[in-house]
């Protein structure tokens, strides 16, 4: 009998194949169809090497696919017919090759995800050796984006490096059958990062830690746990005592913390939630979840957990420590970033103790990270669309195809977003890959993050920018960084790179369409601070009317100060001296005099802003005179909406495009209209053009408008895009970036 013919192929994989368990699959199907061959990590993906009949190899191919690790993405397969046969009697991993050739892109990095529901069986089974292990995770969970320096991604090239395997974890590691095969993060017990517990500034002794742990938050102490991505300050969030002691070591006097709960049946009894909610909050992805609170007048968690508010960022484990904490105390804890206010993500030990030096214990552990990476927050809309508000653990780093035909599209190009929310993406060919938050780049050790974020992403992705993409202000420290770079800049205006990273993230090849950008800043083109503009595609047709920004960035903090100018625009002094009474809005005649005389010169920068409109509104209705945080009024004008108010003010708009809201500044129903008006106003300019329309900015945060335009244009059935996957706010400018320079240079 004839032995049928065996045939060579060489398979190259490009996409997220490292990191995954792509390899171990890969053996696995290989020996099912009785190939030989091997399977090796490369610079740019994966590279196989097979040899057997061709309709096996077919088949190989069909399974590459089908059979991929949950965690993967196949970007591009490969084939070349090999002329020679292989020196292979079976299949196997080879070491991997370090060689690096010019492919970008062509090797993605998974981002950090949750403990597997495997890995939570054996976590929880006394029979297991991983039974109450603090980093339990898999080929298909756990750290990935946060522990890699360097490609290929092999443990040498992790923050797993350092440790060696035990007898245990190198025969897992070796087992074809094993879950753990070729996992290049394994450790168990007996081989782990070692644990360390500081009392302030005693070292435990025991090893009963997370029992430790629990003992001291139940006795209302406070203090920080090394995660995925950097450190969390947690502590009981039952106790107002402990929450307030908190915000002072912090120094977050009112923005509101996230708070981890046990399980999900804690977040239901207190918090309203859906079968959508549900399934965010257990997805791997595992995000901060904005929640509204059952009953505003609920005793169970601290009234200080978020002051004013009906909603709360909730979050449940997903990292076995978290369970351990857990498992020794059973109530909610606040879960909040490791940082001081304005500054990022705190990753290494000596950091955190000379910034916090207040803490009652810190929770440590000798595993380093190389990415910082803080917990994504998503604003659920409805029963089935969200909005990501910052782009962190599970979602980044974040790939995103963009097909397209530029003149520019083989140039490697490197968008430095904004200035708050800042974010930095990476684009060549066809792949946009766009960063974790940094922050608001407004003090030095932020603006340190975004250069190291810089650095790592030009490491890992093989990449060096040809082209720098900035914002117009002038003086954003992203714009200036770009300026220092002597390479081609070119600078994108603020509201269309809104607009174009909606583009980006729908694939939106008609340019025809109306795009709305509203948010609080941005540097218009008659160098007046923009944020209430209307596009027809590029060209602003519609703006809303320009008020000054008494005191420039002081009136952003100050809702009170863009009310006072709003007000001078329609009523004299004396009679504003009166309202402001009336409106028991916190100035002195001495004050108001000041502001008066500095309107009246009309040297203070104007802002057509929507955002500030809502800092307006909320001042006027004696909600919010000085913001503690950014976007605090915009948040408390939600609250006080009411839907059974379906009217709006009356509204004009000129030859020129120029928008102005009829106000009624005495209405008790101030805020409902005025959301109704921005909502109605929107409709009839979308209704008017007939076009897709486009939303995008901070402003559209407000889940109430958004919800309030979404339904009034499916009524019109008029097809609507907004940002879902990327961060509808100034995290998402670098991809829009990216998306207005390709489609207009």
């Amino acid at each position: 009998m004839l032995q049928k013919r065996k045939e060579a192929y060489q398979f190259i994989i490009e996409g997220q194949v490292q990191g995954v368990g792509f390899r171990p699959s890969v053996v696995r199907i290989a020996k099912e169809l009785n190939l030989t061959g091997f399977v090796r990590n490369i610079v740019s993906g994966v590279e196989i090497q097979v040899q057997g009949i061709e309709k096996n190899i077919n088949q190989f191919e069909k399974l590459l696919l089908k059979k991929k690790p949950k965690l993967s993405k196949i970007n591009k397969i490969s084939k070349i017919k090999l002329k020679t046969s292989l020196k292979f009697i079976d299949f196997q991993i080879l070491q991997s090759s370090s060689e690096i050739n010019n492919s970008v892109f062509s090797n993605l990095i998974p981002p950090d995800v949750k403990i597997c529901d495997d890995c939570l069986k054996e976590f929880s089974s006394p029979k297991s050796r991983f039974f109450n292990y603090f980093l339990t995770s898999c080929t298909n969970c756990g750290a990935r984006f946060s522990l890699i320096n360097l490609l290929p991604y092999d443990r040498k090239n992790s923050a797993m490096s350092k440790f060696q395997f035990c007898k245990n974890c190198k025969n897992d590691f070796d087992n074809l059958e094993n879950k753990r095969f070729h996992h290049q993060l394994i450790s168990c017990p007996d081989c782990t990062p070692k644990l360390r517990l500081f009392l302030q500034d005693k070292l435990y002794s025991k090893t009963d830690v997370f029992q430790k742990i629990g003992e001291l938050l139940n006795n209302k102490k406070i203090g920080a746990v090394k995660g995925i991505g950097g450190f969390n300050l947690i502590c009981d969030a039952t106790s107002d005592e402990v929450v307030l002691r908190l915000r002072k070591i912090k120094n977050r006097y009112k923005k509101p913390f996230a708070v981890m709960f046990p399980n999900i049946q804690t977040v239901k009894k207190i918090l309203k939630t859906s079968e959508f909610d549900e399934k965010i909050l257990n997805s791997q992805e595992a995000p901060i979840v904005i929640l509204e609170l059952k009953n505003l007048k609920q005793q169970f968690l601290s009234k200080f957990v978020a002051p004013d508010l009906n909603r709360i960022g909730a979050i449940l484990s997903y990292s076995a420590h978290h369970l351990l904490i857990f498992k020794y105390f059973a109530k909610p804890i606040i879960f909040t970033s490791a940082n001081l206010s304005g500054e990022p993500l705190i990753d290494n030990f000596e950091e955190l103790k000379s910034k916090f030096n207040e803490l009652d214990f810190i929770l440590d552990f000798d595993r380093d990270i190389f990415n910082s990476v803080d917990d994504s927050l998503v604003l659920p809309l409805n029963s089935s669309e969200k909005l990501i508000l910052r782009l962190g653990r599970g979602f980044a780093p974040k790939v995103l195809k963009y097909p397209n035909n530029s003149k520019n599209r083989d140039k490697k190009i490197l968008a430095v977003g904004g200035h708050q929310k800042n974010s930095i993406a990476l684009f060549y060919q066809d792949t946009i890959i766009l960063s974790q938050f940094i922050g608001d780049l407004e003090n030095y050790s932020t603006f340190q993050r975004f250069e190291k974020t810089i650095s790592n992403f030009k490491k890992l992705f093989n990449f060096e920018p040809e082209i720098i993409l900035s914002d117009k202000h002038p003086k954003y420290l992203s714009t200036q960084w770009a300026e220092s770079t002597n390479l081609p800049i070119f600078q994108i205006q603020h509201h269309l790179a809104h607009i174009y990273s909606v583009v980006v993230e729908h694939n939106l090849t008609n340019n025809n369409f109306i795009g709305f950008a509203f948010d609080g800043t941005g540097f218009g083109e008659d160098k007046t601070i923009w944020g209430g503009e209307i596009f027809d595609t590029n060209k602003r047709i519609y703006y809303f009317k320009t008020f000054q920004l008494l005191g420039g960035e002081k009136a952003v903090k100050e809702p009170k100060r863009v009310a006072i100018a709003i007000l001078f625009e329609y009523f004299s002094f004396d009679e504003v001296v009166k309202i402001v009474k009336d409106k028991q809005i916190p100035f002195s005649k001495k004050e108001l005099e000041l502001l008066y005389k500095i309107w009246q010169k009309n040297i203070s920068v104007k802002t057509s802003s929507v955002g500030r409109l809502f800092d307006a509104i909320a001042s006027l209705s004696g909600i919010c005179h000085i913001q503690n945080y950014e976007g605090e009024a915009g948040t408390l004008t939600e609250i006080f909406y009411n839907p059974e108010i379906k009217d709006n003010f009356n509204f004009k708009i000129d030859k020129n495009g120029k928008i102005e809201i009829l106000f009624d500044f005495f209405d008790k129903d101030l805020i409902s209209r005025f959301i109704n008006t921005i909502a109605e106003i929107t409709f009839q300019i979308a209704k008017k053009h007939k076009k897709t329309v486009i939303l995008s900015g901070g402003v559209f945060q407000n889940k109430t408008l958004l919800n309030l335009i979404l339904e009034k244009l499916k009524q019109e059935n008029i097809k609507t895009y907004f940002n879902s996957e990327i961060p509808i706010n100034d995290g998402g400018l670098a991809v829009g970036q990216i998306g207005y320079f390709l489609n207009n240079f």
